[in-house]
């Protein structure tokens, strides 16, 4: 039921991240195996199209998915990864062509290390959709390049799942033009999930403006050397912080996190909270709510996360229970 929401809601948005936020709604449809989702989002669309024609063009893309979403019923990894590949093409488009590259690359390497068939996939669409449209030229030679290094790394890489993660590290680089801070905290915390991607992510930021980036990559060691949760979920939080004043559903993975280590929540909490101080001695006052807001969400994602995941997981066991009689 959620899911569903989530699609149906998807068409609110505006049209440039339609494709995007589909895609990467639909991999994770792909992921859980939820293929009966498409057949009750389908007439919400159609029935868009006929008030907005330009919804046609969004229902056709749905419609087609639909026997992709069906292969993940046997094939979740190969759906999965072909929608998470195709999903983070068209914002980095925007973006100069070695951002894009290390972006592109660096992501689409880590989800082939699931299943490089997807982004192979991927490549094929895009290689299809560049003789239609000629700007997707570059993006389907990073697809292919991408595919390939994928397929000969394979489990050299030596991810844990929790690594993939890092992926968001290249992906928060394209966040840097329109919200600078939240940007760098998030692709450092995210990176240290598997470090190795922090120099590539750190040298995109350098491109993207930010002088400093290229003095964190020594950064990489911190996972060697203090193996916890903390420090990664600590840096992800703050960046996490600072965006819930624009777009406070945020506040849902600050939930999830508590339930893994409340203290890098508030430390987060009072790292935005001293920030909301110095910027009324500032009167940047603008700065002040976004910090307060950010401090406010953490705090009480850290108190009342842990409460709020016990109640679902219960009501989620009674379901069970009931279904199972």
């Amino acid at each position: 039921m959620l899911a569903t929401a989530g699609v149906a809601l998807s068409i609110l948005l505006s049209f440039p991240e339609f494709l995007s936020s589909t895609f990467a709604l639909l991999g994770v449809l792909s992921w859980f195996r939820e293929w009966r989702t498409i057949p009750a989002v389908i007439p919400i669309y159609l029935v868009a199209a006929a008030v907005h024609p330009a919804y046609k063009f969004y229902a056709l893309v749905v419609i087609i998915s639909y026997p992709l979403l069906l292969l993940s019923v046997k094939f979740n990894k190969v759906s999965a990864s072909t929608f998470f590949s195709a999903s983070i093409a068209f914002p980095s488009m925007a973006y100069s062509p070695l951002v894009e590259f290390l972006v592109l690359t660096v992501t689409l390497v880590l989800i082939s290390s699931i299943e490089y068939r997807g982004v192979v996939i991927s490549a094929l669409a895009f290689l299809i959709a560049s003789y239609f449209y000629p700007q997707f030229y570059d993006v389907t030679y990073f697809y292919l390049l991408s595919g390939v290094l994928g397929a000969i790394l394979g489990d050299r890489l030596k991810l844990k799942e929790v690594g993939y993660l890092s992926a968001f590290s290249t992906l928060s680089v394209l966040l840097y033009p329109y919200s600078q801070i939240p940007a760098i905290f998030l692709s450092l915390g995210f990176a240290l999930f598997y470090p190795f991607v922090l120099p590539f992510s750190m040298i995109a930021l350098y491109f993207e403006g930010f002088k400093y980036a290229l003095l964190l990559i020594p950064a990489m060691v911190v996972p060697f050397v203090w193996k916890s949760l903390t420090p990664k979920l600590t840096l992800i939080s703050i960046g996490i912080g600072y965006l819930i004043a624009v777009f406070p559903p945020l506040i849902v993975p600050l939930i999830i996190a508590s339930k893994y280590d409340k203290y890098s929540l508030l430390v987060a909490a009072a790292f935005l909270g001293t920030i909301s101080a110095l910027s009324i001695v500032k009167q940047d006052f603008t700065a002040f709510l976004t910090s307060l807001t950010g401090a406010v969400s953490l705090a009480l994602a850290a108190y009342l996360g842990p409460e709020i995941l016990g109640r679902v997981e219960e009501i989620s066991v009674k379901r069970k229970d009931e279904s199972s009689q």
